[in-house]
């Protein structure tokens, strides 16, 4: 399955492959709480991680 994110400003995105994400936790900081975000305790390879960058 084809994950996609990115960091809370934008210019880096990345995306991988992996089982597909069964539950997460919210996080409690003032960003990720006006962005809604979800961690997860997901663990990936890092030859199925693709990062780009627009800086």
């Amino acid at each position: 399955m084809k994950h996609q994110g990115s960091c809370h400003c934008g210019p880096v995105k990345f995306n991988f492959d992996g089982p597909e994400i069964e539950s997460g936790l919210l996080c409690i900081c003032s960003i990720c709480r006006r962005k809604g975000a979800v961690m997860t305790p997901l663990s990936i390879a890092a030859n199925d991680l693709s990062i780009e960058t627009s800086v």
